[in-house]
Order: structure tokens, then sequence, then C-alpha cells
């Protein structure tokens, strides 16, 4: 094999795909990227067998052919070559890899190890890149990626003919976002949340989701992305986004941020007491005491209700409107705030007497 191609290109293909290579590999040859030529250019391979990323890109084919190379390796030594066009040369040995003056070789590895590789197919629908992304980011954040729970270590993908839903929950509180489509889908899947995050940093453009035989696939721009999906049970999940609050606070969202930051200094619990004002409060024995008031519009009777300040930090950090509109019940009673397409919901903590 024997190609020539723009620096740039490649290095940014390579970055993509080796996020689907395993921490530790099964089997040694997941280890290394696959490189086929095809018509045009090349395509490019990872995979841990759950999550697999495969790259188009175009290509000056000299020489057709197919090889392994260590993942990491090559990775690391495209990102650090000069700016311009690189040669890359493959045999049954080697492969060599030249930009200007400098030359790189690494060990081949057979390409007829390689596992094969899904390819998209089944039921698919279409949704913006940007809104997915969007979606992914408002979600994953109240999930826990490593825990054994697995309806905790996913996001539910709740997919209907006009709409595609995001559900996920740490079991502490719950987000719901919904983005509108257009299709003939009728399908509820559990996507891991590893797998996410670099779906989400990867995706651009139109992106059709297909979803067949336990797996979904992502692609976009000439990126295949698959994942396996959890073969698991989501938790009902209706009638606690369904409820009906009682009151409501509003405040300004970034003077919420700053104000629950100053209060985790002292201590992650707070207490909020709403009524003509919110004032914010919390203390620590061995840290001292915070309080500060904010303004605020309530809606209902006054409440005073203790939360984990991170678990709202978390949800305002993620979203971009001037305001906030948080509706409560009682203290022992989650809260929930809703914007379009998006809700968000807390149980809240005990407060000490």
């Amino acid at each position: 094999m024997k190609i020539n191609i723009q620096r740039d290109e490649l290095n940014k293909a390579l970055q993509t795909v080796s996020k689907a290579l395993p921490g530790k590999a099964l089997m040694p040859i997941l280890s290394g990227i696959l490189i086929e030529t095809t018509t045009n250019g090349i395509k490019l391979t990872a995979s841990d067998l759950e999550f697999s990323a495969q790259q188009t890109i175009s290509a000056e084919i000299i020489e057709p052919g197919t090889v392994v190379a260590d993942g990491k390796d090559i990775a690391s030594i495209v990102s650090k070559l000069p700016f311009g066009m690189v040669e890359l040369y493959a045999d049954e040995r080697v492969v060599a890899i030249k930009s200007k003056k400098t030359k790189f070789e690494l060990p081949a590895l057979s390409a007829r190890d390689y596992p094969d590789i899904a390819k998209p197919e089944g039921d698919s629908f279409v949704v913006n890149a940007d809104e997915l992304k969007q979606a992914i980011k408002q979600t994953i954040f109240a999930t826990i990626p490593d825990d054994a729970r697995p309806y905790v270590s996913s996001v539910l993908w709740e997919i209907t003919p006009d709409k595609f839903r995001l559900v996920a929950t740490d079991v502490n509180r719950m987000v719901v976002r919904d983005i509108q489509i257009h299709g003939d889908v009728t399908e509820g899947v559990l996507v891991p949340v590893k797998a996410l995050k670099d779906v989400g940093n990867a995706i651009t453009g139109d992106v059709t989701v297909y979803i067949n035989r336990g797996q979904i696939f992502i692609v976009c721009d000439g990126l295949t992305m698959g994942v396996r999906l959890i073969d698991a049970q989501f938790p009902k999940y209706e009638q606690i986004i369904s409820v009906t609050t009682d009151g409501a606070f509003t405040v300004n969202r970034n003077d919420f941020i700053q104000s629950l930051e100053r209060a985790m200094l002292v201590n992650n619990t707070v207490r909020l007491e709403i009524d003509d004002s919110l004032k914010i409060s919390t203390k620590e024995p061995n840290k001292g005491q915070f309080s500060e008031e904010l303004p605020a519009k309530r809606q209902g009777e006054p409440l005073t209700i203790g939360f984990n300040a991170k678990f709202w930090l978390d949800f305002l950090k993620v979203v971009d409107s001037e305001t906030v509109e948080i509706g409560y019940i009682n203290p022992q009673k989650p809260a929930i705030a809703r914007l379009d397409n998006y809700q968000y919901i807390v149980m809240p903590i005990r407060l000490e007497a």
C-alpha cells in the first residue's frame, strides 16, 4: 500500500477513530487501527468490540492495500508531523510514514486478523448534529458511567415517529430532553454513557441513526460509529416528570450559578429559603458558614428546602436561558425545572434543624 494524504486530514481522522481503541485489548489486533484503501481515499477503523469508529477520508492512492498499525503509536506520530503532505507506505512487515525530511517506521500487523465490523442497517432516522450534541451534553451529567446498574450508566433513547427523547438518571435526579424529528421508527434502547461522550464530540451536519440487533450506528460526514446497546430495562419515569408543583421561584441563572459556587466553598449541601427573595445558605463546623440573598419571583407558598448544590450547577451550566423557573411541592418531594423540550428533576436533602 502506498498513499499520499494531507497531514491535517489524516491527523483529524486518527484522533477521532482512536477514541474507540480499548484501554486493554482482549485481542492484540484490537490495539491497532485498520487502514484500508478505497476508490478515492482510505478508511480507518478502530474498535473494542463494544464501540467502533470508522472514518473515510480523501487520499491519493498510488498502490492499494490494507494494513493494521498500532493505534496509539500512529495517532501520536501523525499528530507530531509537520504540516503538509504525508506519504504512507506499508507492506507485510512495516508501516512507513514520511513527511518532508521526517520518517517513522512501525511494525505492520496482519489485516487478516482484524475482526469484521458490522455495517449500518435496520430502521433509521435523521437528526441534526448540533441538536444531538446539545441533548447528549444536557443528559449525560445525570449518569454514573461506571455504575453496575445498567440504567444508571446509560441514557435511554426513546424514539417515536415525531420525537426523539433522551432520559437519564443517577437515582437522585432525572433529566428528560426531547428533539423533534420526522421518521417512522418506534424504539426504546439503552446507550452506554462512555460511548455517548465520544459520539457527541465527533458528529457534524445531519446524522443518520440506525438501530438493529442490539446495536446503534451513528453515521455522518464519512464517519460511522457503532455502539453495542445495554440489554436492560429503564425505570418507568413518566409519572415522575408529570408531577404537578404547588409553587415555583424564578431567578437569574448566572446569579444563581455564582451564588451556588460560593456556597460550595463551605459545603455542598445548601439551604434554599424561598420567599420574596431567594436566600442561599450553608455551614460546616470546620469551615464556617455562608449566606447570600438573590432577587427572585415566587409563586405559591414560601418554602425552605435543602439540595446538593452540585446537582443544580450541573443543570444551570448546560442551559443558556437568562432566568430559570424551579417548581416545588414540599421539602420532601423533588423539585423540577422545565424549559422548552427539557425537564430536570432533583430530589431534596433533609436539612439539619
